[in-house]
């Protein structure tokens, strides 16, 4: 997979993460649990699930070898509910620093 596939697919998935938390934020009216926002909450569980319900691994499309996939998964996860822009510019930094063979 090249890398503006991989950038691509990665940038989709935090689009439909930001689309679902959109979504949820209208349905759910509680904004705090104690000191917690619950917006961002939700987007990282989101993510986090939807990383692992396709199986996508920053990582290993950008090259590395990660250790632990489920690490990897939430990692990943991670980075697509921070939302497209992000996701954009941290696989960006990844590819610069990922060895060259």
């Amino acid at each position: 997979m090249d890398v503006f596939s991989t950038i691509f697919i990665f940038v989709v998935l935090a689009m439909l993460v930001e689309f679902v938390v959109d979504v949820l934020k209208k349905i759910i009216p509680i904004k705090t649990l104690g000191p917690v926002e619950v917006p961002p909450l939700i987007s990282m569980i989101i993510g986090i699930l939807v990383a692992w319900l396709v199986r996508a691994d920053i990582f290993t499309a950008l090259g590395f070898q990660p250790q632990y996939e489920v690490a990897s998964w939430i990692i990943t996860g991670i980075i697509i509910s921070a939302g497209s822009k992000t996701v954009h510019e941290l696989i960006s930094k990844l590819r610069e620093s990922r060895p060259t063979t």
